[in-house]
């Protein structure tokens, strides 16, 4: 299952709501997480990037997984240098957490709450398209699939 399916039939108060079954819920992103491309997602947080998803939990009242960025994805603007910096910080990898009722969907991002502020695609044919589509150099293509999916 992907992001885009599972928003296609489930609604989001059927998902991350406290009444959810939770362990329809943990199936679900079970399903989701278990269909990854090469264990990649597309994450932003600070920046964003192509990640490779290292440990994972999904848990009846939670997400948890650690990430470790592979690819920074520029947006072409003054704030690519200082972003870069972040990213370069961060490149051992970093933990991302939030409980299942503080989460949402933006277009087909998974999202956390506001104050963990990260987005992950994790669609198979959308992460693998961003990695190819970044390492061509075509960076704003690979932004418009994720980031600026909205606009």
């Amino acid at each position: 299952m992907t992001i885009k399916e599972l928003t296609k039939y489930n609604s989001l108060n059927n998902v991350f709501s406290k009444s959810t079954d939770p362990v329809f819920r943990q199936k679900l992103f079970n399903d989701v997480f278990n269909n990854l491309f090469e264990s990649k997602i597309v994450i932003h947080d600070r920046f964003t990037c192509i990640a490779k998803i290292d440990k994972i939990e999904i848990s009846l009242e939670s997400y948890f997984a650690f990430i470790v960025p592979e690819t920074f994805i520029r947006t072409d603007t003054p704030s690519d240098k200082r972003q870069e910096k972040v990213y370069e910080r961060l490149n051992r990898g970093w933990e991302i957490s939030c409980k299942w009722e503080y989460m949402s969907f933006l277009g087909n991002s998974l999202c956390s709450s506001a104050y963990a502020n990260w987005l992950i695609w994790a669609d198979p044919q959308t992460v693998e398209l961003t990695e190819k589509l970044t390492k061509q150099g075509q960076n704003k293509e690979a932004l418009k699939l994720t980031l600026y999916e909205n606009d």
